[in-house]
């Protein structure tokens, strides 16, 4: 909680700092490759570094956003041989 600001935590034998507290609505991020997890508030620098994706056609070599977008609703990352 905000108490916590500047206090020392453990967590599996390292040592953390907490360096911050929100009362805004957070989310969080997963590396579809890694796994990594991020969390960042809602609004921040680092959620909007975050673009939402989207798959189109092409049309006579050219992207046309208002056409064809959609938002990708699924990703299978396999090996191609």
């Amino acid at each position: 909680m905000r108490d916590d600001l500047g206090k020392y935590f453990i967590k599996d034998g390292e040592i953390y700092l907490c360096i911050g507290y929100s009362e805004q609505p957070t989310i969080e991020f997963k590396n579809i490759r890694t796994g990594q997890k991020e969390n960042c508030v809602v609004g921040s620098m680092v959620h909007n570094s975050f673009k939402k994706l989207y798959a189109m056609e092409r049309k006579n070599g050219e992207y046309n956003f208002n056409d064809s977008a959609e938002e990708v609703q699924n990703i299978v990352l396999e090996e191609i041989e």
